[in-house]
């Protein structure tokens, strides 16, 4: 039987679930939690599934997403999408000052500078015992434009310094996409 974030997650047919499977990790993480959870951010939102399962999972909570097509932004009762690119470390900060999110997600443009680069700039933002989920970490590993950068994020998340960002742990996550032909990994990370 399947956790029920990721019974939501196939109900709203968001690749979290199926076929990733990442939402029965993120459960183990978030499932004893799920009321006390406020507010989350989602970092690249696409179709807004996954907005839709974070909603009905975390019920207390107001999630936030961002992206950089304005047809993707979604707005509607605990939804709140703004039109942010990742790299625009200025007008996030402008938009996000005020907020402690429990849980940050990057699901934006899996280029490996954009997710090292925004993860230095927003982790400041998840409070105490919050967590930062990095995902689609398999670009570290592939050729052309992923893998802009010396270190790959994989490798940066590997030698990050837990002390600097006081980090209490980072997990990861392996499943083979049968279907890509891939393997699909993603990470979460705890801050003390």
């Amino acid at each position: 039987m399947y956790s029920l974030l990721t019974q939501l997650g196939l109900k709203y047919k968001t690749d979290k679930s199926y076929p990733h499977f990442f939402t029965e990790f993120y459960s183990k993480h978030f499932e004893n939690n799920r009321n006390n959870i406020k507010n989350i951010l989602e970092i690249g939102i696409d179709n807004g599934r996954s907005l839709k399962m974070w909603k009905e999972y975390f019920e207390n909570a107001i999630i936030y997403g961002i992206d950089i097509h304005p047809a993707c932004l979604i707005n509607e009762d605990r939804i709140v999408s703004k039109l942010i690119s990742q790299t625009n470390f200025d007008l996030f900060d402008k938009e996000f000052k005020s907020i402690e999110f429990d849980i940050i997600i990057d699901d934006a443009s899996h280029i490996n500078s954009h997710q090292i680069n925004g993860f230095k700039n927003s982790f400041k933002y998840v409070k105490s015992g919050g967590f930062y989920v990095l995902e689609d970490l398999h670009t570290s590993f592939m050729e052309g434009h992923w893998k802009d950068t010396n270190i790959s994020t994989y490798e940066f998340l590997k030698n990050l310094n837990y002390n600097e960002y006081q980090i209490q742990f980072i997990e990861f996550y392996n499943k083979f996409d049968y279907n890509a032909n891939i393997d699909c990994i993603t990470s979460v990370i705890k801050k003390l």
